[in-house]
C-alpha cells in the first residue's frame, strides 16, 4: 500500500512503497498499531491496509507521522472497501487527519479532520473537531459493502468536501459531501485509523490503499 506525499503538482516525498509494508506487516517502522489483539487485527492484505473485526469502542488503530504539517488547503484521495459488520451503529474512524497521535476519542483534546462510517448501515459522515469541541457531522451517504471506492477529501480554508466515486478518481461521482471547520483547526502531523473508546460497541472491518496527500492544493489535475 502506497501512502504518496505531494506538494502543489511535484511529488514531496514518498514515505513507503508497498513491498516495504508488505514485508513488515506487523506496522513496526512503518504504522504504529495499537489495542490490536483481543479488540481485532490490523494488517497488509493483498496490498492493502485491512482491519479486521476491529472493536469501534475501543483505542484499536494504528497511525503514522506525515512528516510535515498540512496546510489550511489541502487534498487527499485513496481507495476504501467497506468489509461488513457484527452490530448495528458501529461508528468506525476510517480516515483521520490529526494533530498529533493521541486516540480518537471525540473528548480528547486534538483538532483533526475526520471522515466516519456508520458500520450499519456502512454510511459515510465527514467533521472536524477543534480541540474538544466537535463541528456538524455531515453526511448519510449509505455504501455498499465489498464495493470499491474512490474517496478526494478536500479543505479548502473552512470548507470541506468529500467526492466519492466508483471505478476510479474520475469515474463515476456517487455523491459529494460539504461541510465547514473551525479557522481554529491547525497543526494536523499525522494520519490515523481505527476505533474510538466512548462509541457504540460492535465490531466492523474495512480496508483502503493507495493513499495520495496533495498539500497546499484544492484541486488534482
Amino acid at each position: 500500500m502506497a501512502l504518496t506525499y505531494h506538494s502543489g503538482e511535484r511529488i514531496q516525498g514518498l514515505a513507503y512503497t508497498a513491498p516495504n509494508v508488505t514485508k513488515d506487516e506487523n506496522f513496526s517502522n512503518v504504522w504504529t498499531a495499537i489495542g490490536t489483539g483481543s479488540n481485532g487485527t490490523i494488517s497488509i492484505t493483498d496490498g492493502e491496509l485491512l482491519l479486521d473485526t476491529v472493536v469501534g469502542n475501543s483505542d484499536t488503530r494504528v497511525y503514522k507521522a506525515l512528516g510535515f504539517t498540512l496546510a489550511d488547503d489541502w487534498t487527499a484521495r485513496w481507495e476504501q472497501t467497506m468489509k461488513g459488520t457484527t452490530d448495528n451503529n458501529v461508528y468506525m474512524q476510517v480516515m483521520n487527519f490529526t494533530a498529533g497521535n493521541a486516540n480518537l476519542n471525540a473528548g480528547t483534546n486534538q483538532d483533526t479532520i475526520n471522515m466516519i462510517t456508520d458500520s450499519g448501515n456502512q454510511t459515510i459522515f465527514i467533521r472536524s473537531k477543534d480541540g474538544t469541541t466537535a463541528g456538524n457531522q455531515q453526511g448519510s451517504q449509505a455504501l455498499t459493502t465489498d464495493t470499491k471506492y474512490y474517496m478526494e477529501f478536500v479543505k479548502d480554508g473552512t470548507g470541506l468536501t468529500l467526492k466519492i466515486r466508483t471505478g476510479s478518481h474520475s469515474g463515476t461521482l456517487v455523491n459529494t459531501i460539504t461541510t465547514t471547520c473551525s479557522s481554529g483547526i491547525t497543526g494536523l502531523t499525522h494520519i490515523q485509523t481505527g476505533g474510538a473508546t466512548g462509541t457504540n460497541s460492535g465490531a466492523a472491518s474495512y480496508s483502503f490503499d493507495n493513499i495520495e496527500i496533495y498539500n497546499g492544493v484544492t484541486s488534482i489535475t
